[in-house]
């Protein structure tokens, strides 16, 4: 953690199947802009090298995340947003993804990388798959639902529910 209580690396560890003890695979790090956004997660593993993923932000949301394996790009997802805040007290836009690079999404949940999305995701497209994202309400104006189509087949469905 950083002084402003960011993740800035961890270790990904598995348990050896003999010794039945914990090894270091390999690490994850995390890197910031000015404003507090997360721009880049570099994975690296002792099996597969080192994965670079850029993250570009425009008007308060990531609108695209570039995976690079030694420099080609391998996966690109861009996002569009529309008008709902992501006002939760979790980054909503984490859980309700059709992606999950890096595992990213458990750290944004804990909100240990900074800045969240500032609204919900109306759209993604990865790698020509285009995502669509609906929702439902409550009497609140909280999201409660959360429907994901995949070229217009239904791929998930996520129920919000909060304390009362």
């Amino acid at each position: 953690m950083d002084n402003n209580g960011r993740a800035v690396s961890c270790d990904i560890t598995t348990v050896d199947d003999f010794s039945g003890e914990d090894m270091t695979i390999g690490s994850i790090n995390f890197s910031y802009d000015g404003e507090n956004r997360l721009t880049k997660i570099s994975s690296a593993d002792s099996d597969f090298g080192t994965v670079d993923i850029f993250i570009t932000w425009e008007g308060g949301n990531i609108t695209l995340m570039e995976s690079n394996f030694m420099g080609d790009v391998m996966s690109a997802s861009s996002r569009t947003y529309g008008q709902i805040p992501n006002d939760a007290n979790i980054d909503l836009t984490s859980i309700i993804t059709s992606s999950n690079p890096a595992d990213q999404s458990n750290f944004m949940l804990l909100g240990l990388v900074g800045e969240c999305n500032a609204d919900m995701t109306q759209s993604e497209n990865i790698d020509g798959i285009t995502y669509t994202y609906s929702y439902a309400f409550d009497d609140s104006g909280r999201v409660v639902k959360a429907e994901i189509n995949r070229d217009g087949s239904l791929e998930a469905t996520y129920e919000i529910k909060y304390a009362e």
